[in-house]
């Protein structure tokens, strides 16, 4: 019977982290171990934790469903998202030349949104992810 395959996530990708008791927030990944991820919460004065796989969700697929009027009401939930939202916007201002940065740069002269260029990146790490570096 084939493996079903799991969520992968990349250091650095923004994500919402979901842990008991509160809505899933939005996160980085700031490390990778065997069967979990390490995650900065946002707008939470970066507080990190370990997470399975199975409690982080990708921000970019994900914000329409998390991101809320009523959700919005918790001021430490808008403040993260409010980082989260800057902190994307800040990696993709800041070209610093390599490879990603020019695709980057080709997905904004494309014009597309940060949603779409976010999951043409997400596809393009889980190509090289599947290649030589998946996440066990």
């Amino acid at each position: 019977m084939p493996k079903k395959k799991r969520n992968t996530f990349a250091m650095g990708q923004f994500v919402f982290a979901k842990i008991r008791g509160y809505v899933p927030w939005p996160a980085k990944i700031i490390g990778v171990e065997k069967y979990f991820y390490r995650v900065m919460y946002y707008g939470d004065g970066n507080q990190t934790n370990r997470l399975k796989h199975s409690a982080i969700f990708d921000y970019a697929e994900y914000k329409g469903k998390f991101v809320k009027k009523s959700t919005l009401k918790n001021k430490k939930f808008a403040e993260g998202i409010e980082e989260i939202e800057h902190a994307i916007k800040t990696k993709y201002d800041n070209s610093s030349g390599d490879d990603s940065d020019s695709d980057d740069t080709e997905a904004q002269l494309k014009g597309l949104d940060t949603q779409t260029h976010l999951k043409e990146i997400e596809t393009r790490d889980e190509s090289l992810q599947e290649k030589n570096f998946d996440v066990q």
